[in-house]
C-alpha cells in the first residue's frame, strides 16, 4: 500500500517527517517497508497484513495516525450534490436492481449520473494516482479508482446506455450459469461456474462481482449517462472466484479482505461529488440501496483492569479505555461497540492487543516463557533415545532428510513404488510421494560423501515412513542405516579390511541387544541387496526389516564410488516387545558343561538354522548355544564351509553323570548328522 504523505496530511494533521511517521507505524504493526520520494512527495510504502483490510485505504491509515498521535481526523469539505431545478430526477426512473443472491452480495447501492463529459482526468489526479502506480484512463474511471484509494470501498461505473432492460436499464445479481462465458475488460474471455457472482441486466452479464467489469458496458469518451455501483461482496465469494479464474485486481485484493459495509453509502456520495466536479451532469437525487439483512457491529466484552493480567506491567482502567477510544470503539456496558470497518476484531484478547500496540509494546515487562516439565517420558520414546545413542556408539552419525522422495528413487522395487503415498500438492516433480523407506536418501547422502573422498563413513536416520494399505495411509517409526569403507571390527593395523554383511548384522544385535531380544536372520533376496549376502529380519515370527551388502549393479544407480552394506527396521513391532515384563533365571546351583562342535556342511545352509535347530535340542540338556567360528578357505571342498558352535549342558537341580553327558551329546551329534547331513569334525 503505497500512501503519498501530502495526500495523508489531507486526511489527518502530520506534523511528523516522513521517516518518523514511518518508525511510529513500524511498532504499531504497520511496517513501512521504504520510502519513495516523488517528486519531492514522500511515498511510504506500507505492509498492510492480511487481517488489517481496513488499511488499503488512506482513510484506514489516517485512522491509525490519529489514534497514535492521538490527533483528530480532518473534516472533509462536504460538497453538496447540484441541484438544478427541473433537472432533479430519481434513481427509479432509469434503473432497477433485483438483488437475486443476498449471501453473495449483502449490500448493493447504485446512482445514476446523466448528462456527463468523460474526457481527461485533470493533472493532479493523474500525479496522484501514478504516485500510488495506477495510470490514467478517463476522469470518471479515475475518480472511482481515486475514491477507493481515499476510503477502500471499490467502486464501478457502468455505461448507462449499455445495459438491457424493459423500458428502463435493468441490473440483476445473481450466480453465473454454467458455461457461461463472459468477455472481461481486459478482453480475455472467461468461462465461469455457478459458484461465481455475475452483475447482468437482462439479457447477460456486465462485470464478475467484485473483480472486473465487461467490455460490454465500459465507459467511453462516447459515455453520457453512468450507472455508479458501491457494494459489500462476501470476501469467500470473491476470493473463490479470483482464484478459479485467476483474474486478481485492486477490487478483488480489498473485496477478498472485507470492506466496510457501512461505508459503501460515504464512498458512493464521495466519488459523486467528484464525478459531478470534474466529469459535470446531474447525479439522481437518490440512490439505489439493496440491504436486505443488516450487519450488526459486533461487542465485545472487555474489563479494562484485566488487561495488566494478560499483559503484565502496569495499564491504568483510564489509559485502557483512552486507547479504545481512539480507535473509535465505544463503551456500551461492560463491552465495547466495534466500528465496522475493523472486522480483525473478534475476541478480548484482540481488543488487549489493541491497547499494548497503541500504549507500547516496550511497556510489557520481559519475563521468560512458562515451560512445562515432562515428568515422564512415554516409554516409546526413551527407547527411541536409547536406540540412537547405541547407534552412535556403533560409530554411526545420524542424518536427516526430508520425507519426501520422488518417483524415480524407488525404481529399484515398483512393489514398494506402488505402495508409496502421493501427495496431493507437491513442492515439485521430484518431491511427489512420502517416503515409504529410508535408504534412498541415506545412499544419496552416503554419496555426497564419497565425491569429497570420505569412504570411511557410518551414516542412521530414526524417523517415520509412509505407505498404502488400500485406501488407508500408514505411518510408523523406522531405523535405516548404511555402511561403507573400513570395517571397525577389523584390526588396528589391518585397514583393508571392508565392511560386510556381518558388520550389519553386529548393528542388529547391538540394537536388539538394548533389551535382551533376539532376532532370527534368514537368507533372502532383496532388490538392493547382493544375493547370499543379505538377510530378512523377523520377531516372533514377524517379519521387520533386512539388511545385506548393497549389489554391485545398483552401485552406479545411487552414484557411489565403492559398495555399501545397509540395512532396515520397522520398529513398531521392535517397541512392542521391548516393553513387555522381562523374566530372569537364576543362575545354576551347579555347574555346566561345556562342548564344542565343530561341523563341516553345504555352504547354503545358513548357521542361523543350524543355531536354532540346536537349541531346540532341550531333551540333549542344551542350556546354551552359540556360535564362535566360521571357515571357507583352501583346506574346505569346493560348496562345504565349517562352522562351530559352543553348547552348555546340564539341568538346574542336580550335577549330571559322565554317562548322563555322554548319552545326550551322542544324540546331538546323531540329529545334527541326520538333519543337515553334516560331517562332524
Amino acid at each position: 500500500m503505497k500512501v503519498p504523505l501530502s495526500w495523508l496530511k489531507e486526511i489527518v494533521p502530520i506534523r511528523l517527517k516522513a521517516e518518523a511517521l514511518a518508525e511510529k507505524l513500524t511498532y504499531a504493526g504497520l511496517e513501512v517497508e521504504q520510502i519513495l520520494d516523488k517528486e519531492g512527495d514522500p511515498v511510504l510504502e506500507i505492509n498492510v497484513t492480511p487481517n488489517r483490510g481496513d488499511c488499503l485505504s488512506l482513510l484506514g491509515i489516517a485512522r491509525e495516525v490519529s489514534a497514535l498521535l492521538g490527533s483528530s481526523l480532518c473534516e472533509r469539505r462536504r460538497r453538496s450534490i447540484p441541484k438544478k431545478k427541473g433537472d432533479l430526477f430519481s434513481v427509479n426512473d432509469f434503473l432497477s436492481v433485483d438483488l437475486k443472491n443476498p449471501e453473495g452480495c449483502p449490500r448493493y447501492t447504485a446512482r445514476v449520473i446523466r448528462n456527463l463529459t468523460v474526457g481527461p482526468s485533470p493533472s493532479w489526479l493523474v500525479k496522484r494516482l501514478e504516485q500510488v502506480g495506477l495510470r490514467s484512463v478517463n476522469n470518471v474511471v479515475d475518480l472511482t479508482n481515486y475514491v477507493m484509494l481515499e476510503c477502500g470501498q471499490p467502486l464501478h461505473a457502468f455505461d448507462l446506455q449499455k445495459i438491457e432492460g424493459k423500458g428502463k436499464a435493468q441490473i440483476i445479481i445473481r450466480k453465473a450459469r454454467r458455461g457461461e462465458v463472459f468477455e472481461t475488460l481486459d478482453g480475455k474471455r472467461r468461462e465461469l461456474k455457478e459458484e461465481d457472482l455475475l452483475i447482468a441486466d437482462l439479457r447477460e452479464g456486465i462485470a464478475v462481482a467484485g473483480l472486473m467489469g465487461g467490455k460490454n458496458s465500459e465507459v467511453s469518451e462516447r459515455t453520457r449517462h453512468i450507472v455508479l455501483e458501491s457494494a459489500f461482496f462476501n470476501p469467500h465469494w470473491i476470493r473463490q472466484s479470483s482464484r478459479r479464474l485467476g483474474l486478481s485486481s485492486d477490487s478483488s485484493y480489498r473485496f477478498e479482505r472485507g470492506v466496510d459495509p457501512e461505508g459503501v453509502i460515504n464512498a458512493l456520495n464521495r466519488a459523486t461529488e467528484m464525478i459531478l466536479e470534474l466529469a459535470g451532469g446531474v447525479a439522481s437525487r437518490d440512490w439505489v440501496d439493496r440491504y436486505p439483512r443488516k450487519i450488526r457491529r459486533r461487542l465485545i466484552s472487555l474489563d479494562p483492569s484485566s488487561v495488566e493480567e494478560k499483559l503484565g506491567g502496569t495499564w491504568s482502567s483510564p489509559d485502557v479505555k483512552k486507547y479504545l477510544k481512539r480507535l473509535h470503539l465505544k463503551p456500551k456496558g461492560s463491552s465495547w461497540e466495534i466500528p465496522s470497518y475493523r472486522g480483525d476484531l473478534q475476541f478480548s484478547e484482540d481488543l488487549v492487543e489493541e491497547v499494548a500496540r497503541l500504549g507500547g509494546y516496550n511497556k510489557i515487562p520481559l519475563t521468560y516463557p512458562q515451560v512445562i516439565v515432562m515428568k515422564k517420558r512415554s516409554a516409546d520414546r526413551s527407547l527411541i533415545k536409547e536406540i540412537k545413542r547405541r547407534m552412535v556408539e556403533l560409530g554411526f552419525y545420524e542424518s536427516i532428510h526430508m520425507s519426501f522422495l520422488s518417483p524415480g528413487d524407488l525404481d529399484y522395487d515398483p512393489t514398494l513404488l506402488g505402495r508409496a503415498v502421493p501427495l496431493a500438492n507437491p513442492l515439485g516433480a521430484h518431491d511427489s510421494l512420502l517416503r515409504p523407506t529410508l535408504i534412498p536418501s541415506l545412499l544419496k547422502t552416503l554419496s555426497f560423501h564419497h565425491l569429497n573422498r570420505m569412504f570411511d563413513m557410518r551414516l542412521y536416520e530414526l524417523r517415520t515412513v509412509f505407505w498404502r494399505e488400500g485406501r488407508e495411509t500408514r505411518e510408523a517409526p523406522a531405523l535405516g542405516f548404511v555402511m561403507s569403507g573400513s570395517s571397525l571390527g577389523g584390526r588396528l593395523n589391518d585397514r583393508r579390511k571392508e565392511v560386510d554383511y556381518f558388520d550389519a548384522k553386529g548393528v542388529i544385535e547391538g540394537v536388539f541387544g538394548l533389551r535382551r531380544l533376539e532376532a532370527n536372520f534368514e537368507a533372502a533376496s532383496h532388490p538392493l541387496l547382493l544375493p547370499g549376502k543379505s538377510a530378512r529380519l523377523s520377531l516372533a515370527g514377524e517379519e521387520i526389516g533386512w539388511i545385506g551388502e548393497l549389489h554391485p549393479s545398483r552401485i552406479e544407480g545411487f552414484a557411489l564410488s565403492k559398495g555399501a552394506v545397509l540395512g532396515e527396521i520397522f520398529l513398531r513391532k521392535f517397541l512392542d516387545f521391548a516393553q513387555k515384563t522381562t523374566y530372569y533365571s537364576p543362575y545354576p546351583r551347579v555347574p555346566l558343561v561345556e562342548r564344542d562342535l565343530s561341523l563341516l556342511v553345504d555352504e547354503a545352509i545358513p548357521a542361523e538354522k543350524i543355531l536354532g535347530f540346536l537349541r531346540e535340542q532341550k531333551e540333549s540338556l542344551v542350556q546354551r548355544v552359540r556360535v564362535f567360528d566360521y571357515y571357507k578357505g583352501d583346506q574346505i571342498s569346493e560348496g562345504k564351509k565349517s562352522l562351530a558352535f559352543s553348547l552348555l549342558l546340564g539341568r538346574p537341580d542336580r550335577t549330571l553323570t559322565e554317562e548322563e553327558i555322554s548319552e545326550a551329546w551322542g544324540r546331538i551329534l546323531e540329529s545334527v548328522r541326520r538333519e543337515f547331513h553334516a560331517d562332524i569334525r
